[in-house]
């Protein structure tokens, strides 16, 4: 049998049980979770369809999905503008020159970016999230790098991607499950008693 990756975050173990138990808690919780692969299946079919951007509903449904408060900044962008950027960003090659794309878009910050980059390569990207950080910084996991800024986006991915390795989950997995621990360790420090 293949040992276990094991964190420690306040006296909890993690181990994949305990991340795909957080997991569960996030899905019973949160009202996006079902819409989420409903709209992972619309970004494959457009893709496979020869549409390979947002159109500027699904952007804002997108967007919203990270946070509403943005709602009038995200409606300044006209559909030629939203399809430019998502079609450069979905086309370009490295993280940087996708992330530069989805940038020059109007309120969109490094969080609603790592949303659609989320979105549309599920495999590849996290969602930037400061519960998920609060939860990193329990660990011992977050990065040096200012992980809120285009710099530290990539230390950021990584980081999370070795953990979805090291415990043999998908990064949304993982994304959901220190989502979970991030908001129990913000509302006491000392930690969740156990997972769920």
């Amino acid at each position: 049998m293949v040992p276990t990756a094991v964190d420690r975050a306040n006296g909890l173990e993690l181990t994949r049980q305990t991340l795909l138990g957080w997991a569960r808690a996030y899905d019973r919780g949160y009202r996006w979770a079902r819409a989420e692969r409903e709209i992972k299946r619309v970004l494959r079919r457009r893709r496979l369809a020869g549409h390979p951007y947002l159109s500027r509903r699904l952007f804002a449904v997108l967007a919203e999905w990270k946070t509403p408060r943005i709602r009038g900044r995200i409606a300044r962008n006209s559909a030629a503008a939203i399809r430019r950027a998502t079609g450069a960003a979905f086309a370009a090659r490295d993280d940087a020159a996708r992330l530069r794309a989805l940038l020059a878009l109007d309120g969109v910050g490094l969080p609603v970016a790592s949303v659609i980059l989320h979105f549309a390569f599920p495999g590849r990207y996290p969602i930037l999230d400061a519960y998920v950080r609060t939860a990193l910084r329990a660990l011992g996991r977050l990065p040096r790098a200012p992980v809120a800024s285009p710099a530290g986006w990539p230390a950021y991915c990584t980081v999370l991607r070795v953990l979805a390795r090291e415990h043999r989950v998908s990064l949304r997995t993982l994304d959901k499950a220190l989502w979970t621990l991030g908001r129990e360790l913000a509302r006491d420090p000392r930690g969740p008693r156990r997972a769920r």
